[in-house]
């Protein structure tokens, strides 16, 4: 098993580094905190907290829950009108209607020019770091790594999320 854990905290603004990587088998942080971007629906400013989160495909918001990382790829991207390319991360979603749409919805764990160690702009929905640190990081999550991407902002999801309130 993939021993990987990277954890985001949206509860945080986007000038606060919010991303941490873990290795649970050796109980050791292999990295953060870190910038993360959440996604641009998510919050009506560019700077802040994001207060709104959504599964809806088009609503560039970011979702909350458990996810199992996937295999990596060449992630392409728009960033102030240029193209880039990244690493990407496919994350499946496992809370199920706060995020099982992450595949169909294009939501991965990428690198970005517009996430820099002092601040992280907004994805569409996906949970970004800054270039070097994901293609450092992605790797280490893919096939099996877990990502649990959490804010204490929203109530409805705090409370009926399978993987929050599990027994």
């Amino acid at each position: 098993a993939n021993p990987y854990m990277y954890f985001v905290d949206f509860g945080l603004d986007n000038a606060t580094p919010r991303g941490w990587v873990f290795d649970m088998a050796r109980l050791a942080l292999v990295d953060g905190p870190f910038p993360v971007a959440h996604g641009r629906g998510s919050l009506d400013d560019r700077d802040g907290v994001p207060n709104s989160f959504s599964n809806r495909p088009g609503s560039y918001q970011s979702s909350l829950g458990l996810y199992v990382a996937e295999e990596t790829y060449t992630f392409r991207g728009t960033a102030g009108g240029r193209r880039y390319s990244s690493i990407g991360l496919r994350m499946r979603g496992e809370s199920g209607a706060f995020n099982d749409a992450a595949l169909r919805r294009g939501i991965v764990a990428h690198g970005a020019p517009y996430v820099t160690a002092s601040a992280a702009g907004r994805s569409e929905g996906c949970p970004a770091m800054e270039q070097h640190r994901a293609r450092r990081l992605l790797p280490l999550l893919a096939n099996g790594g877990i990502i649990f991407i959490y804010s204490p902002n929203d109530i409805g999801w705090l409370s009926q999320d399978p993987w929050v309130n599990a027994d």
